[in-house]
């Protein structure tokens, strides 16, 4: 308890957990907070070792509402799973850092998604009047086979590893921009309507930037590849 030389008096409670993933996310989705049904993660799909602390923090109120509750949430999570958690694909191999609080998240660290290993940065924001809801970034190697999986197969163009940067930002009104740089050196690119073909070893660059409502893209606003011979 703080503040007793005050008016206003505050408790701090808090504590440290063990549990599976599954475990964790169930009582994050208790229906006072509904962080994991906000995030469209599903305990059952999940799988994993969190060690979590949890805090809470609320004014000594003989009529206290939920909503003067303050939350903060930190966890560590091995061997993180997830079923479908985009575009039909799961999440598995994970070693992630969480922070939570009633006013949004963020999770980083290294997966492997689509057969792609990836180091990510997620942050959702949970206040109703924003205009960003969330941010998504990526970095790693892809191959033909990851990328044909989330639906951007680009054979016979682009056939290959790649590495790639990808940022991604949702809107509050769904509409989403997904913005990516690839290092196609190791990759085959086949143009064959200009005569033109990169073989693998040969340094070469792209660029995509994609417009999306939902997870359903809408519009292409900028593409390029850069190379011997094409730019």
């Amino acid at each position: 308890i703080t503040g007793l030389d005050a008016v206003d008096q505050f408790i701090k409670v808090g504590g440290d957990v063990t549990s599976t993933l599954p475990d964790a996310l169930t009582l994050l989705d208790n229906p006072r907070l509904g962080y994991a049904t906000k995030l469209g993660l599903h305990p059952r799909d999940s799988g994993g070792d969190a060690q979590v602390a949890l805090d809470f923090d609320f004014p000594a109120e003989k009529n206290l509402t939920f909503a003067r509750v303050k939350i903060g949430v930190s966890a560590d999570i091995q061997h993180v799973a997830m079923k479908k958690i985009r575009f039909g694909q799961d999440v598995t191999d994970g070693n992630l850092a969480l922070k939570l609080d009633q006013n949004g998240m963020r999770v980083t660290g290294p997966v492997t998604y689509a057969g792609a290993q990836l180091d990510i940065d997620w942050s959702e924001a949970f206040a109703d009047k924003v205009d960003v809801t969330e941010t998504f970034s990526a970095k790693g190697r892809t191959s033909t086979g990851s990328r044909a999986l989330v639906g951007y197969d680009f054979r016979p163009w682009v056939d290959g590893p790649s590495d790639v940067d990808l940022k991604f930002t949702r809107h509050a009104d769904g509409r989403g921009l997904l913005q990516a740089d690839f290092d196609l050196k190791d990759a085959v690119l086949a143009m064959d309507f200009l005569k033109w073909r990169k073989e693998a070893g040969i340094a070469a660059k792209g660029s995509l930037d994609l417009q999306l409502n939902g997870d359903h893209p809408v519009d292409i606003t900028g593409l390029s590849i850069a190379g011997d011979g094409f730019a």
